[in-house]
C-alpha cells in the first residue's frame, strides 16, 4: 500500500485490517513505521505508532483491538493521588484523556490504586456497564483525528488484572515505547512524502537501537530519537502546503514530550554513587 491509503478518521474499518495485518507480520516498531508510510495524517500515522506501542505493554492484545492506556487525571500532581480505585474486582473514579473513548476503541488499560494502594494496572472492555465516556472540555488543537475524552468508572468489572506494579513495570518504560513507536510512524509518514534520505537513515538507526534495548531508555536510545525528531523538522521543508499545515499543527504533540526526555538524559547521566 502507498502514501495516504489507511485513514482513521475517513476508513477506519480499512485501517484496523491494514494495521492488524502489520502488527501481526511485524515486530511492533517496524509496523508502526510501515503503517506511518501508508497513513493519510500525522493524526493516523501517531494513532497506529500508539497502537504499536500497546502491543508492547500488553503483548497478548489481540491485532485487530484497539486499546488505550489511560492513568491521566485532572489535577493529578503525584500517582499516590490518584483518584481512580479498584476494589472487589470493579473500577471507581474516571480518567481525564482517553483516545477514542466511545468511538472505536476496544479496551482499556487503567492504572488505579487497590485496597493496599498499590498501583495496579486492569483491563477493561469499552463497552462495559458502569464505564462512561463524557463530552471533552474543549477542542484539541491538535491531532484532531485522535480526540481524547473524560471517561468515568461507576463499578465497572474488571476483566483482568495485568499489574500489581504498574508504574515500575508499564508507565515508566510506556512512555519510551509511546516514543519509539509514534516518533517512527511519524518518520514513515515523512519519508512517504519527502525525499528525505537523512530522515529515513536517522529512523534506521533509531529502530536498531531499539531493537538492541527495548526495555526502556538508554542513552543510546534518546540520542537517536532527539536526532530523528530534528530531522523530520527539517524534511518538512519538503511537504506540500496542506501536508506541511497537517505537521506544523501535529508535531506539538513531540514537542510536549520534551521536558520529560530532559528529565530521564539527566537521571542517566547522573554518575553512579
Amino acid at each position: 500500500m502507498g502514501s495516504g491509503t489507511v485513514s482513521l478518521s475517513a476508513a477506519p474499518d480499512v485501517l484496523r485490517s491494514a494495521l492488524a495485518d502489520l502488527l501481526t507480520q511485524q515486530p511492533s516498531h517496524q509496523a508502526a513505521r510501515l503503517a506511518g508510510q501508508q497513513a493519510d495524517t500525522p493524526g493516523t500515522a501517531f494513532f497506529c505508532g500508539y497502537q504499536a506501542a500497546m502491543r508492547c505493554l500488553v503483548p497478548a492484545l489481540p491485532a485487530d483491538l484497539w486499546a488505550a492506556f489511560c492513568i491521566s487525571e485532572r489535577g493529578l500532581r503525584s500517582l499516590s493521588a490518584m483518584q481512580t480505585h479498584y476494589l472487589d474486582g470493579h473500577l471507581y473514579g474516571g480518567k481525564s484523556h482517553v483516545m477514542l473513548a466511545g468511538q472505536g476503541l476496544d479496551r482499556l488499560y487503567v492504572v488505579a490504586l487497590d485496597e493496599q494502594q498499590r498501583l495496579v494496572c486492569v483491563q477493561v472492555d469499552a463497552t462495559a456497564s458502569g464505564l462512561r465516556a463524557e463530552a471533552p472540555g474543549k477542542a484539541q488543537s491538535f491531532l484532531p483525528e485522535v480526540p481524547h475524552f473524560p471517561v468515568t468508572f461507576d463499578g465497572v468489572a474488571v476483566s483482568a488484572l495485568i499489574s500489581t506494579d504498574a508504574h515500575r513495570q508499564l508507565n515508566r518504560p510506556f512512555r519510551y515505547w509511546e516514543d519509539v513507536h509514534v516518533a517512527l510512524a511519524m518518520a514513515g509518514w515523512m519519508n512517504a512524502r519527502t525525499e528525505a534520505a537523512a530522515l529515513a537513515a536517522a529512523a534506521d538507526e533509531l529502530a536498531a537501537a531499539y531493537a538492541s534495548q527495548p526495555g526502556g531508555y538508554g542513552l543510546p536510545a534518546l540520542d537517536r530519537l532527539e536526532s530523528l525528531l530534528q530531522r523530520l523538522d527539517q524534511a518538512a521543508a519538503g511537504l506540500t502546503a496542506e501536508d506541511n499545515k497537517h505537521w506544523q499543527r501535529d508535531r506539538m504533540l513531540l514537542v510536549l514530550g520534551q521536558p520529560l526526555r530532559q528529565r530521564i538524559r539527566a537521571g542517566l547521566s547522573a554518575p553512579s554513587p
